[in-house]
């Protein structure tokens, strides 16, 4: 059973949230796990792109290694998410510099 902090499940998720890039960046230096999905099928990845964050969209695919092909239980991917929040630079910056796969919303 997670232990959730405030509304998020992990203090990572939280760094997110509030786009504390220095924190974030702290958690994922130390070993924090950036491709685990949680119980949406969704990682961290999905829930930066939710929050409108390219700034840690970037620093999760550039510096941590985020898979942008991980698809939450709807089968969809960050940029089928990106696209439904309508969220221009991040569909931009996941295209050109990372998407290999289709775009898929609520298949």
């Amino acid at each position: 059973m997670p232990i959730y902090i405030g509304f998020f499940p992990t203090l990572l998720h939280a760094a997110i949230f509030r786009t504390e890039l220095p924190v974030f960046r702290l958690l994922t230096k130390d070993g924090a796990v950036c491709n685990t999905p949680y119980s949406d099928s969704q990682t961290q990845l999905f829930h930066a792109v939710t929050k409108g964050s390219l700034n840690v969209v970037r620093t999760l695919v550039e510096e941590r290694g985020a898979s942008v092909d991980i698809r939450d239980i709807h089968g969809n991917t960050a940029i089928a998410e990106a696209t439904r929040n309508l969220w221009e630079k991040i569909v931009k910056y996941l295209m050109k510099e990372c998407v290999k796969y289709p775009l898929v919303y609520g298949e």
